[in-house]
């Protein structure tokens, strides 16, 4: 079974490497990464379920997302378009797969685990480094110009790139704090700061905020953790250095233009994000209980987004005030063991203590964006929010003994419910790609537009529901 697991992340990875570098198909990048985020769905859902291993989730966490779960549903049944809500509830349930799985096999596979996602996640950045001079080289000999919006390529729109920076930075640092080799640290570090450079380029101010929060919130935990937001803060340092010389001098001896600078972007306006939010809080006072259904905020139409950019304020909106309640706990519950296991670092070795402070201040930033952006929205930065909280579960229980045994949901019944919920989560959403194609094909075709204006992303890159 351990060969089937090992294979089957061979096949995710293979996907998640493809998703952003080159798309295959005629559809735009955020329905591609959509489409190849069922096939991870169904990877993770077929290793679980052949697997006869444990899920390991604390009864807690489990009972809590059972009820969250449950809401869901409940709320889906009251829904205008409940075929949607149950789409989106798949989401969720699939989500939860990638961390099942992504757990199982850090547990099962230890060091080479760790070894493997970083040393793939590093060459993942890599290429995404070469694609982005690649295309400043380019854009400089057309003379035409410089602009973020086509030097960075792979994902619909260049917020959604950071996104997945804010997801990839943090985790980045590892090798700096666990290497002795100082040619390894000089590379890792130039690797970084060349990522750095992307966020900056691509003007996220979500990622400036969630990278900002994390490193305040590591350096008041541990020797480590300050060590992690001290080479993080010198890491952005050296990048705005690298900013100013690809974006402004370079492009001035050259007699370039620039557009889209990062520096129009450091503003304070909320972006017609007051509009969103202040729509979603209507929807909560209307229906406070259930919400409108999982996905409902797009099926009221406005001018701006087809969600809230707002983690809960969509929660509330969609799912209601009882799974609003469920989720802050669980958030605050997850927070404070976090807080205590870093601080105290209780676990076991110290390699696997670097690992758990950088996957945790991936999760703290990504969370903290969610409080201003799409992050848990577009598929592939749901992608690694999955494969980041589950290497996270899989390093706290390989660490820490005090959690074997104590903390497993090994109950045949609920372990095979959850694993044939994840199946049936992945065929529904199966389901719906099969219907929409003509829709995608549409996309792909070139329609940017149609009666509800241009495109606002939700699970497809049009995600307004409304008929």
């Amino acid at each position: 079974m351990n060969n089937l697991g090992r294979v089957l992340l061979g096949a995710l990875l293979g996907v998640v490497f493809v998703l952003p570098t080159f798309n295959f198909s005629s559809l735009s990048w955020h329905d591609w990464q959509r489409a190849g985020q069922i096939i991870i769905f169904i990877l993770c859902a077929f290793g679980l379920l052949a697997s006869n291993k444990a899920i390991y989730l604390s009864r807690f966490y489990s009972r809590f997302f059972c009820f969250f779960l449950l809401i869901g549903l409940i709320s889906s049944s009251f829904s205008q378009y409940r075929l949607w809500s149950l789409a989106e509830v798949s989401l969720l349930l699939g989500s939860i797969a990638i961390v099942f799985f992504i757990a199982w096999r850090c547990i099962g596979d230890g060091e080479r685990f760790d070894f493997l996602i970083i040393n793939f996640l590093m060459m993942l950045c890599l290429l995404k480094v070469l694609q982005f001079f690649v295309s400043y080289v380019s854009a400089l000999s057309y003379g035409g110009g410089l602009s973020a919006e086509i030097i960075l390529d792979g994902f619909s729109n260049i917020r959604f790139y950071g996104q997945f920076i804010t997801l990839v930075i943090p985790v980045l640092a590892f090798k700096l704090l666990s290497s002795d080799d100082k040619l390894i640290r000089v590379g890792v570090f130039l690797l970084l700061s060349c990522i750095w450079l992307i966020a900056i380029a691509s003007g996220t101010r979500g990622t400036w905020l969630g990278m900002g929060v994390a490193m305040l919130y590591m350096a008041c935990l541990s020797r480590l953790s300050r060590k992690w937001a001290c080479i993080q803060f010198s890491s952005f340092v050296f990048s705005l250095g690298l900013y100013f010389l690809f974006f402004s001098l370079i492009p001035r001896l050259l007699g370039l233009s620039v557009s889209g600078s990062a520096l129009d972007r450091m503003t304070t306006t909320l972006s017609a994000r007051d509009v969103i939010w202040l729509q979603a809080l209507e929807m909560v006072k209307n229906r406070p209980l259930l919400g409108y259904g999982p996905m409902h905020f797009a099926s009221i139409y406005n001018d701006v987004a087809a969600h809230p950019h707002q983690l809960f304020l969509q929660i509330a909106s969609e799912w209601g005030g009882g799974a609003l309640l469920i989720a802050l706990i669980t958030v605050i519950r997850f927070l404070l063991r976090n807080t205590a296991t870093i601080k105290n670092g209780l676990l076991l070795n110290y390699k696997l203590q670097v690992l758990y402070v950088c996957l945790s201040a991936s999760f703290i930033a990504s969370l903290s964006q969610g409080m201003v952006d799409g992050v848990f929205v577009m598929p592939y930065s749901q992608i690694w929010f999955s494969i980041i909280t589950g290497w996270m579960v899989g390093v706290y229980y390989r660490g820490n003994e005090q959690a074997e045994g104590a903390e497993r949901l090994d109950g045949f019944i609920q372990v095979k419910i959850w694993k044939l919920s994840f199946l049936l989560a992945s065929l529904i959403l199966v389901a719906i790609v099969f219907r929409d194609l003509s829709y995608l094909n549409w996309q792909g075709g070139g329609g940017e537009i149609n009666h509800w204006g241009y495109f606002k992303p939700r699970f497809w890159r049009q995600g307004i529901i409304a008929e």
